[in-house]
């Protein structure tokens, strides 16, 4: 952790356009939102833009993390794995924060899993 303040709201998109001061925030988003569509001129034009910004290094190590985050997010879910009790507090605000519990498989993240969601 750098100590930076980051503006949660703008994972969702909720922070006015400014992507949180991130420097080249915008093309970062376009990228990870682009790598979840199906429109490969949309990721290859996204991917383009990041990499004019962002350079080479920063752009293979955020595919790593979209693909490292997708693998265990598609894992846990399939296999059932809910979130270990000692997480479920502190991540709570951020939960909270990000109206994470909008999203259906949330259920399944819980402590305890979809018996305790209900």
């Amino acid at each position: 952790m750098t100590g930076a303040d980051v503006e949660m709201g703008a994972v969702n998109g909720d922070d006015g356009g400014s992507v949180g001061g991130v420097v080249g925030g915008a093309e970062l988003v376009a990228f990870v939102e682009a790598t979840a569509g199906s429109d490969d001129e949309s990721l290859a034009a996204a991917r383009r833009a990041a990499l004019d910004v962002l350079g080479d290094e920063v752009v293979v190590d955020a595919a790593g993390v979209i693909g490292v985050f997708e693998m265990m997010n598609r894992l846990a879910n399939g296999t059932g794995t809910p979130l270990d009790d000692d997480l479920v507090a502190p991540t709570e605000n951020v939960v909270a924060d990000l109206d994470l519990e909008r999203f259906a498989s949330s259920a399944e993240s819980k402590a305890g899993g979809a018996e305790s969601a209900s």
